[in-house]
C-alpha cells in the first residue's frame, strides 16, 4: 500500500511507504521507503527518544539507521535477506528533533558468487549531509 504523507512530517507530494524490511527496528520508529532515481531511499523523523544529553540525535541512532538504509539497496537490488559482515560509518554533522533523517544505499561491486556484496551510502538531515558509511554484507538463506 503506497501512502502519500502529504500533511505529514515526510516531505509533502513524495510517495513513501511502510519499510517491511524494517520489523526490527522498532527502536526506530516508523521506516518509510520509496524508490528514487538513485535506488531505494528510507526516512525516519527524529523524535524526543532518539536524542542524547544535548539534545542531538544519538550517534548510535544513525548508526543503526544507516545499517539498515545501506543495506535496504542490496535487499532493492537482490531481494534477498542479508547480514551486516562490517560497516563503516563517518560522522559529519548532527540531527535534532523533529528533523527528516533519509539514508540511500549504493551497491559498489559484488564477490563473483553474488553471496557477498559491498555497499555504500549517505545520510542527511533535512537535506544536510550527516554520515557516509560503506560496508560488507552477506546474503543469506531466510528461516
Amino acid at each position: 500500500m503506497t501512502m502519500n504523507t502529504t500533511g505529514s512530517s515526510l516531505p509533502p507530494g513524495a510517495e513513501w511507504e511502510p519499510d517491511p524490511h524494517a520489523a526490527s527496528m522498532t527502536y526506530l520508529g516508523a521506516i518509510w521507503r520509496r524508490t528514487c532515481t538513485e535506488g531505494s531511499q528510507v526516512a525516519m523523523i527524529a523524535a524526543d527518544h532518539h536524542l542524547d544529553s544535548d539534545g542531538r540525535v544519538a550517534r548510535g541512532v544513525i548508526l543503526a539507521f544507516a545499517d539498515h538504509a545501506v543495506g535496504s539497496a542490496g535487499i532493492a537490488r537482490f531481494g534477498v535477506t542479508q547480514v551486516t559482515i562490517e560497516l563503516e560509518v563517518r560522522f559529519i554533522d548532527t540531527a535534532g528533533p523533529g528533523e527528516l533523517i533519509e539514508g540511500i544505499g549504493d551497491l559498489i561491486g559484488a564477490a563473483e558468487d553474488g553471496d557477498i556484496v559491498f555497499l555504500a551510502g549517505r545520510i542527511s538531515a533535512n537535506g544536510r549531509l550527516i554520515a557516509t558509511s560503506q560496508g560488507l554484507w552477506k546474503r543469506v538463506k531466510p528461516l
